[in-house]
Parts: C-alpha cells; structure tokens; sequence
C-alpha cells in the first residue's frame, strides 16, 4: 500500500507541477490564488517533490523530505483555498493529498 500510494502521490505531483509550469488552464489556476509571481518556484518544487517520491521507492532516505515538503504544500493550499473561498468540495484534493503524505511520513518514520 505505501508503494501505490507513493507511486499514486509522485506520479500526481509530477503531472501537475509540470502542466502549471506549460498548459494555460492550470497556469491561470495561479492567478485565481492570487499566486502568479511564485507559480513558477511552485510548480517546480512539486516536479521535485513528486520525484523524489518515485525515487524514494529505490532509495527509502527521499521518502520523508519529500512527504515532508509535499504535505506542508498542501497544508499551505489548504489554507490559501480557504483564504479564497474555496468550497469544501474544491478543497477535498488538497486535504486528500495531505493526507497521503501524512501517512507517507507516518511510515518513513516507522520504517
């Protein structure tokens, strides 16, 4: 279960890291969060935390900092969706995805 769930994690972070940085519908989710100027060091810190989750299942000491850094982005979503008024609806990926890593962390620590 934890390989699926870092495979699902890494593979989902990757996708959307790399389409704010090059396709126009996500990019301009950026600016609905009031976070065009950092969209860019954004997207790639996903790109780098979604590889370092596929990279954690051949070399387990990547899982913690990127479940670490991935959760805490999401934390912060959370949080900017809420500032923006976002439904609970609109937030369900956010919290889904801090919740994988949560558990992420969770078992690299109990590893």
């Amino acid at each position: 279960m934890i390989n699926a769930l870092t495979l699902f994690s890494g593979v989902s972070f990757l996708f959307f890291g790399i389409g704010y940085l090059f396709w126009p519908p996500l990019r301009r989710e950026f600016g609905r969060y009031g976070l065009k100027r950092i969209r860019v060091p954004l997207a790639v810190l996903q790109v780098v935390g979604g590889a370092g989750q596929l990279l954690s299942l051949v070399y387990p000491p990547l899982a913690m900092p990127a479940a670490l850094g991935l959760g805490a982005m999401m934390a912060i979503a959370i949080g900017v969706r809420v500032w923006i008024g976002d439904s609970l609806v609109q937030m369900l990926p956010a919290v889904a995805y801090l919740l994988a890593n949560a558990y992420l962390i969770w078992a690299a620590v109990a590893r």
